[in-house]
C-alpha cells in the first residue's frame, strides 16, 4: 500500500493510464495535474487543493482520480476527515482501476477511519446521525467507519429529545452506548413534542382554570386601584371639613360618593380574590 500510494503521489499524471476512461478525460485529468503539482512545488497542499476542487467542478463528474489526489493532499496536511471522504469516493468510481481502488483508495479509506459500533437499549425506532465532520453528516449504522479524531452524533427518536454527544474515533475502533435523549414529559419543556403542552400545565383541559385565575387578578388589581385613589380623595374631603372649607352640604355629598367608591372597591378585590382561588382549585382539579 505505501509503494502504491508514493507512485500516485509522486506521479498523479501518470497514474490515470490503466483506467478505464475516454481519452478525453484522461488528457483533462492529466492537464490538471500539471497545474496541480505547479501549485503543490510552489506553495504546498493548501494551494494545490483549490486547483483540484476547481477541476472537479469543471469536470462536471466525480472523477475517482482526483478524489483520490485531493485526500493525499488533505493527509498532508492532517486533514483526516477530508482525505478519508474523498478516499471513499475514488472507492466507488469504477473506472479507477481496480489495482488502485483497493491498494489506494480503499486501503486508505480504511488507513483513515475505524468502525464505530453500537451498544445500549435504545427505543426501537431510534437513529444514529452524524453531525460532524460535515463530510459524513448523515445517518450511520453499527459497524461503519468514521474519520480517526473527534466527531459528533446524534441520537434520535420519536418522543425523545434529540441528543448529541462527541466521540473520540480511534484504531482499530470504538464503542458508542446508544441513549435517547429524555421523553417530551419528563423535559417538561413547551414546545418539545406533540405532549409537552399537556405536561406542562398548558394543555387544553387547562385553560379555564387559567383563564379564571387570570380575571380574578384583574380585578383584584382593580379593586386596590379604586380603594388607593378613593382613600386620596378621603383625605381631600377631611382636610377641608377641619379647615371649614366645605359648602353647605357639600362635604357630605363628597363622602358619600367616597363611601360608595370604597364598597365598589372591596367588591373588586374580594371577587377577585375568590376567582384567583377558584382558578387555583380548578387548575388542580383539571390536573
Amino acid at each position: 500500500m505505501a509503494a502504491a500510494l508514493l507512485a500516485a503521489t509522486l506521479c498523479p499524471a501518470a497514474a490515470f493510464a490503466v483506467d478505464d476512461v475516454p481519452q478525453a478525460l484522461a488528457r483533462q485529468y492529466a492537464d490538471l495535474a500539471r497545474k496541480g503539482e505547479e501549485a503543490l512545488n510552489q506553495a504546498g497542499p493548501a494551494a494545490a487543493i483549490p486547483v483540484y476542487e476547481q477541476g472537479l467542478a469543471a469536470l462536471g463528474e466525480p472523477y475517482g482520480r482526483i478524489h483520490l489526489r485531493l485526500a493525499q493532499l488533505h493527509l498532508q496536511l492532517g486533514r483526516t476527515a477530508e482525505a478519508a471522504a474523498h478516499f471513499r469516493a475514488c472507492g466507488l468510481d469504477q473506472r479507477v482501476d481496480a489495482i488502485d481502488r483497493d491498494l489506494v483508495c480503499r486501503d486508505g479509506f480504511e488507513s483513515a477511519t475505524a468502525p464505530v459500533t453500537f451498544t445500549g437499549s435504545p427505543p426501537p425506532e431510534a437513529r444514529v446521525v452524524v453531525v460532524e465532520p460535515k463530510a459524513f453528516a448523515g445517518p450511520v449504522a453499527s459497524g461503519d467507519r468514521l474519520p480517526l479524531g473527534s466527531v459528533r452524533l446524534a441520537v434520535e427518536a420519536t418522543g425523545h429529545a434529540r441528543r448529541e454527544a462527541g466521540l473520540r474515533v480511534t484504531a482499530p475502533g470504538v464503542n458508542f452506548v446508544v441513549e435517547a435523549g429524555l421523553r417530551f414529559a419528563e423535559e417538561a419543556e413547551p414546545g418539545a413534542g406533540p405532549d409537552a403542552a399537556a405536561e406542562t400545565g398548558t394543555g387544553p383541559r387547562r385553560w379555564p382554570a387559567i383563564l379564571t385565575g387570570a380575571v380574578g387578578l384583574a380585578l383584584v388589581g382593580a379593586g386596590l386601584t379604586v380603594g388607593y385613589l378613593n382613600r386620596g380623595e378621603l383625605d381631600d374631603i377631611r382636610s377641608r371639613q377641619a379647615a371649614g372649607r366645605c359648602g353647605p352640604g357639600a362635604c357630605a355629598d363628597d363622602l358619600d360618593a367616597a363611601s360608595g367608591r370604597g364598597t365598589l372597591a372591596d367588591g373588586l378585590w374580594l371577587g377577585g380574590a375568590g376567582l384567583t382561588a377558584a382558578g387555583v382549585g380548578l387548575w388542580f382539579l383539571l390536573d
